[in-house]
């Protein structure tokens, strides 16, 4: 969002500084406003939804929600991944749940069925139900290539999850590594099936990842708060015009 003499708004730091890369300006008059999500809807329910998904209710699950367009979304390398700790355990450690569709979903499902992963990932296709469906993991992961903001891996957050995902874009800005989530660089395969068998193994860390992330999420992207800045954005646009008019 622009305001008129070069200033503008943009969802994080990242976007900012490719705002500023393609049009001119100077980051210093970029704000930065982040998503926000409204935290209360994020509250607890898990079998009823696991067993409607077609999940067993007996083994971990991680998922991720995005549309399913490659190579951006690296659902390729989430799938080989699962590949890799099925080899290394005789069986994957857990189920794979993906969450959307898009032009890719036919290629995802033909590679799930040569890494012989047919009954270990589910696809799910659109849902509207996203909070329901995030209670249903124990973790989420998002593999991304590039990513402007992130917005599904602040929904989990919210949710309470544990959170894997690529060190791109705007994620660093609000995913903590170490402390709220795990980051990863994009298109490791065996980093993401290593940090996929840490988070399972570990379970009360991550748990406490997750009450973390949850924390974190209602004190600064809480929906609330980002209204409240863009309101201030706006007045100070709307008092800066109101001057230049005098």
């Amino acid at each position: 969002t622009c305001c008129g003499g070069g200033d503008c708004t943009a969802g994080s730091g990242a976007v900012g500084r490719s705002v500023v890369s393609r049009i001119g300006g100077k980051i210093e008059h970029c704000t930065i406003i982040p998503f926000g999500v409204d935290i209360e809807q994020f509250e607890a329910t898990a079998a009823a939804t696991r067993r409607e998904l077609g999940l067993r209710d007996n083994q971990k699950v991680i998922g991720t929600v995005c549309r399913l367009v490659e190579p951006k979304k690296g659902l390729r390398f989430l799938l080989q991944a699962m590949a890799v700790l099925a080899r290394k355990y005789g069986q994957p450690p857990c189920q794979l749940l993906i969450v959307g569709d898009g032009p890719s979903r036919h290629e995802l499902e033909l590679l799930r069925e040569q890494l012989g992963l047919s009954s270990w990932v589910v696809f799910a296709g659109s849902r509207r139900d996203i909070p329901r469906v995030l209670h249903a993991l124990d973790a989420f992961v998002l593999p991304s290539l590039y990513e402007g903001f992130g917005i599904a891996l602040l929904e989990a957050m919210a949710a309470g999850k544990p959170v894997i995902a690529t060190a791109v874009g705007g994620i660093p800005e609000f995913v903590l590594s170490g402390e709220t989530g795990l980051l990863i660089e994009p298109g490791n395969v065996e980093a993401l099936g290593d940090a996929i068998d840490r988070l399972l193994s570990h379970p009360q860390q991550a748990r406490i990842m997750g009450a973390k992330g949850r924390i974190r999420v209602g004190e600064s992207y809480h929906i609330s708060t980002v209204v409240r800045q863009h309101e201030q954005v706006y007045t100070a646009c709307l008092t800066q015009a109101s001057c230049g008019g005098a």
